[in-house]
This record gives C-alpha cells, sequence and structure tokens, in this order.
C-alpha cells in the first residue's frame, strides 16, 4: 500500500494551538473584460448596457453587490457571461458537490471544442473562460460526508490491522481512496492540461497535502499559469520538468514551492529527491520570474544546485525581486549565486542555516537593491554579522526567532546605531524573559524607525514568560517621533491571584475580583479595559502613534480637535484576542508568493 496515497491525508485537519486568525483582507482577483469572456464575439443582446465602452461596463460589473450577480445572469444570455465573469473569475474546489459539478461541466466544455477542432464554434458561451485563479483546497469534513467516513483519529487509519468493528469504515476508506486517486484527480490534471478549458486560467493555488504524480507536474508548463503555489505536495519519483523545444519557457511570476518525497514503502533504495525537479521548475522560469518562495521540509532536507545539470551554465533570475529560503539546503553556491545576482530587494534567509549558507554569507557583500531582510533561524551567539554590516542601507530588519540577549545587546543593536540610518522597521526577539532598560535605550535611539516590534521569552505554546513593563518601555521608546506602529508580543502580565500560575494568564482567564470558573466574558472585558489604559499613555506621550498591538489586541488611536483641545482615543479593532503571528510577520517582513 502506497500511504502517500491515501484518503486519510486529507481527512487530516491543521491544528493551531494559538488564535491567528486575522489577516489583511485578500483582493478579490478582477473579472475580464466582456470581450474575453466572450471570445471576440459581439453581444446578441441590444440592451443599452452594451452600447457603453468596455471598461464602463466592468465597472458597473464590479460596483454590483454579488448576491445580485444571479439577478443579472437571468436578463439574458450576453448578461449571464457577464455575471459569470465575476462569479468565476476566481474559484475554489474544496470537494463540495458544487465543485465535482463544476469540474464535470468544464471538462464537457473541453470535449465539445476538441470535437470541433478546438474552435469555440461549438460552445455558446463558455465557463472555462471567465476562470482567472483556481484554489484546491479539499475540505476533509466534505470528505467525511460524501464518503460516509467518520474517524475521531484519522490517523488510526494507517495502522496495519484495525479493529474488527473498523472493517466498514476500512472498506468506505478505501473506496473513498480510489476514487479521489483515481477518478478525481486525473479529471482535476485535466482542468489545466490544456489551454482549450482554461485559456485565461492565471493562477493555481494547490493546497492539498498528498503525493502528486509526475504527470501533474508535467502539465503545468504547458498551461498560461502565471502564478503557482504548491504547498506541502509529494513526489514520487525523480524527474526533471521539461518542455518541447520550440517553447520560449515557462512564463511564472510568481512561486511559491514547497515539495517533499514521497514516503512510500516501495522505495527500497530510500526516498525519491526532490533536487532535480525543482530546478529544472527554475530553469524552466528564471527569465520571467518575480517573486520565488522556496520551502523545503526539514525531515526530508534535499541539497539543491544547478552544478549538477547539463547546461552551458546557471540560469539568470533578471527580474526577480522577492526571494524567500527559509530553510532551502544546498550543496554549493550555483543556486544562490544565480537568485542573488539580480536587483532582489526583499529576501528572507537563514544566514546561519548550515556551513554552506554561512560562508556564503559572509563573503556576499552588499546587495545594494536589498532593503528588507528577513533572517528566518535561530543566530548562534557567535554568529558573524558581516553579512549585515555590508547591508546598512536596509530599511527593513525583522529577526523571525528569538536570539540570546549578548548578541542583540552588544553586537546587532549597536551595529543598527552606528550605521543604520535609513531603518524604518525593525522586529526583534529576546531569549530571555526580560528586556534590560540599556535595550530599549539602544532601540530608542533609532529615530529613523517608523514602526517597531518586541518581544521575550517563550515564543512556542500556551506559556507566555515575558512580564511586561509598560512605564519602562515608554521611557526609553517615547524619543521615537515617527513610531507610528509598536507592537509587543507574547507579554503576559500578573492576575493577582496566587493560585493560578501567572504565566498561564491567557489560558486560566483569571484575576482577583472573579473566583470561580465560567467568567471568560468577564475576564475579556476586564483585560481590554486595562489594555486599553495602557494604550491610551502610549498614544499620549508618542503624538505620532496610529497602531498598537499588546495583550493580543490590536488597537488604533484616533486623533481629533475637541471644544477643548485635542483629543486622543485609543480602541480596539476587533472583539477577540488575537495571536495575529502572520500578520505580524508580514507586517515587519514582507508578504512574498
Amino acid at each position: 500500500m502506497n500511504i502517500e496515497r491515501h484518503i486519510v491525508h486529507l481527512l487530516l485537519k491543521t491544528l493551531s494551538i494559538s488564535k491567528d486568525d486575522y489577516r489583511e483582507k485578500v483582493v478579490p482577483i478582477r473579472p475580464l473584460s466582456f470581450d474575453r469572456v466572450n471570445e471576440g464575439k459581439a453581444p446578441a443582446s441590444d440592451a443599452l448596457l452594451f452600447t457603453l465602452p468596455l471598461e464602463i461596463i466592468g465597472q458597473i460589473l464590479e460596483t454590483l453587490p454579488r448576491s445580485s450577480l444571479s439577478s443579472l445572469a437571468l436578463v439574458c444570455r450576453d448578461c449571464r457571461q457577464l455575471a459569470r465573469s465575476r462569479q468565476f473569475a476566481s474559484i475554489e474546489l474544496n470537494y463540495s458537490d458544487h465543485s465535482v459539478a463544476l469540474i464535470k461541466k468544464l471538462l464537457a466544455e473541453a470535449n465539445i471544442r476538441v470535437g470541433n477542432q478546438g474552435v469555440a464554434n461549438g460552445i455558446s458561451q463558455s465557463l472555462g473562460v471567465c476562470i482567472r485563479r483556481i484554489t484546491v483546497a479539499t475540505d476533509p469534513d466534505l470528505v467525511a460526508a460524501r464518503h460516509d467516513i467518520h474517524l475521531d483519529d484519522p490517523a488510526h487509519a494507517l495502522a496495519p490491522a484495525l479493529a474488527l468493528n473498523d472493517r466498514t469504515t476500512a472498506k468506505r476508506m478505501a473506496k473513498a481512496t480510489k476514487y479521489f486517486f483515481d477518478d478525481y484527480l486525473p479529471k482535476l490534471q485535466l482542468l489545466w492540461g490544456s489551454s482549450i478549458v482554461l485559456p485565461n486560467l492565471e493562477s493555481l493555488d494547490w493546497r492539498d497535502n498528498i503525493a502528486l504524480p509526475r504527470s501533474f507536474f508535467e502539465r503545468l508548463p504547458l498551461t498560461p499559469i502565471q502564478h503557482l503555489r504548491l504547498s506541502c505536495v509529494k513526489v514520487e519519483e525523480e524527474f526533471e520538468v521539461g518542455l518541447p523545444q520550440s517553447s520560449r519557457g515557462w512564463p511564472l511570476r510568481t512561486l511559491y514551492l514547497e515539495v517533499a518525497p514521497s514516503f512510500n514503502r516501495a522505495f527500497d533504495v530510500g526516498l525519491p529527491r526532490t533536487s532535480f525537479m525543482c530546478a529544472s521548475i527554475l530553469r524552466l522560469c528564471a527569465s520571467t520570474l518575480e517573486s520565488l518562495t522556496w520551502r523545503t521540509l526539514p525531515l526530508y532536507e534535499d541539497h539543491h544546485s544547478f552544478a549538477t545539470y547539463k547546461m552551458e551554465s546557471a540560469p539568470h533570475f533578471p527580474r526577480l525581486r522577492s526571494l524567500k529560503l527559509p530553510n532551502a539546503g544546498f550543496s554549493d553556491y550555483s543556486m544562490l549565486d544565480s537568485l542573488l545576482e539580480g536587483d532582489v530587494r526583499e529576501m528572507e534567509v537563514d544566514p546561519g542555516h548550515d556551513s554552506l549558507s554561512s560562508e556564503f554569507f559572509e563573503i556576499r557583500g552588499t546587495m545594494r537593491a536589498l532593503t528588507t531582510l528577513v533572517w528566518d533561524g535561530r543566530i548562534k551567539p557567535d554568529q558573524s554579522l558581516k553579512f549585515l554590516q555590508a547591508n546598512s542601507q536596509l530599511s527593513k530588519l525583522s529577526l523571525q526567532w528569538e536570539a540570546s540577549a549578548t548578541l542583540l545587546e552588544t553586537q546587532l543593536l549597536p551595529l543598527l546605531t552606528k550605521s543604520f540610518q535609513q531603518l524604518t522597521s525593525l522586529s526583534l526577539k529576546w531569549e530571555s524573559d526580560t528586556i534590560s532598560g540599556s535595550a530599549l535605550e539602544a532601540v530608542g535611539s533609532l529615530q529613523s524607525l517608523q514602526q517597531l516590534h518586541l518581544s521575550a521569552g517563550c515564543q512556542h505554546g500556551w506559556r507566555h514568560s515575558w512580564f511586561i513593563d509598560h512605564e519602562l518601555m515608554r521611557s526609553r521608546l517615547r524619543n521615537l517621533t515617527s513610531l507610528k506602529r509598536i507592537a509587543f508580543s507574547r507579554d503576559v502580565y500578573a492576575n493577582g491571584v496566587e493560585l493560578f500560575d501567572p504565566q498561564r494568564y491567557y489560558e486560566d482567564r483569571m484575576h482577583s475580583d472573579i473566583w470561580h470558573w465560567g467568567n471568560d466574558d468577564e475576564w475579556e472585558n476586564w483585560h481590554r479595559t486595562r489594555m486599553l489604559g495602557q494604550a491610551q499613555i502610549y498614544a499620549t506621550e508618542m503624538p505620532e502613534l496610529e497602531w498598537l498591538y499588546f495583550g493580543q489586541l490590536r488597537m488604533e488611536v484616533s486623533r481629533g480637535l475637541g471644544s477643548h483641545g485635542d483629543i486622543t482615543c485609543v480602541s480596539t479593532l476587533s472583539d477577540e484576542r488575537d495571536g495575529c503571528w502572520t500578520y505580524l510577520r508580514e507586517m515587519f517582513g514582507f508578504k512574498g508568493t
């Protein structure tokens, strides 16, 4: 049995210890113009709407409430196609009945087109031409409901021996596995296997953590896709992705690449390497790639290289501006040299990932276009900062992991205060449970800062060990006159209850006025009032401040003029607390692919 090609992987839900729900709103993809979704044919309707310029028709369509689109579609055939252009500009295939029906309809359209030598005359108006973005994210609840599988722990389905009363479930899971991998998945591949069915597809976001066959990857370069995201996918064999000799390349603009070898017992010689496939994909899209995020799983780390390729030289990435290499391993300098040779402006790397990375960044020198650096890795106390020293032009610097007070206070902060005159954004985390006043004084001397994120102590799980001193913070940071945003994460406060561990402040939700359980709402109100009081003092003492985050609450500052003078008011931006891990990571780093 190939345990990677099993329905159980689609039944497992992603677990999160802390709440991390807040995200910036995803900007909806704009619909294509009517002439494109109508494939160049003139509108058959004599409605006045279609006498307007295409740009005006598009603006009218985008201002309509989404709930009104179904009514618009009933007016006439042209209005239906116009409504479709927005309704189906972006679709999510989550294994619902709607998703299955949509796939069936799109493949039926493809059959009609192929029957007419690829010409659209055989179909009056196509649904497929309206689609610009596809997200594949199978919903575990929909899988369970469709196949009548209900497990307390889906991982038990992979046990070699099942209990007698689990035989029915085992049969259903086997049937579900066969349907998904032998029927549903091949149909998905057919969707973007040809430009006939989805001629305007620009973006594919694949989020299913399953093993994908070689044919899946080989079809992708033949599509018009410009934005590709492959999250936690597995490969079953070693191979390279190629193109016909007549092709000019794969015009990808953004790529999120997260692949791992498929763990299949059939491989007696070890796990298949992913290095050849990854290198071949990068080679194909090198000339057009603008943003790359490349993640590898630590348990299956490959050592990647362009030098092992049968090519005259390593590819060039002339348009690459945004690069994330949080944990990719390399066997030589060839890939790092190629990826960093151009005008990269935003970069997330771990310069101390291994000895090769340390050596490379030690001698890399200045990257003149670089403005944002996210150091994504644990920094050793003796870590060299030569690469950072050579790039004092940075405007954004973020340390994603906690570092020792010795390194931060004796090496990093003195370097920043001496050389980094253009630094507007800074994020630092201390390993220790406190941040000294002298360290805060050094941070407070960075006059160019416009946003600041500080944290200390335990950075994972429910335990919070940084008892923040807001009075000390304000006394050291109030001279940052340009500061607009300030964030303190993993901060904790005394609750005044001796019987409860203060490091479980957010878990126990107790304070000295509450001595019995069941008062979560009361505690939340008490905590919110407490945080708003502190935020009000910050806003009063720091006149440029617009946004704050601490106590797991996002807060904004409103300023105005009242009858008795200036008014400063602080309010929360949500009713619930949120760890905001992802949001802070992007605010003080960059969003990337």
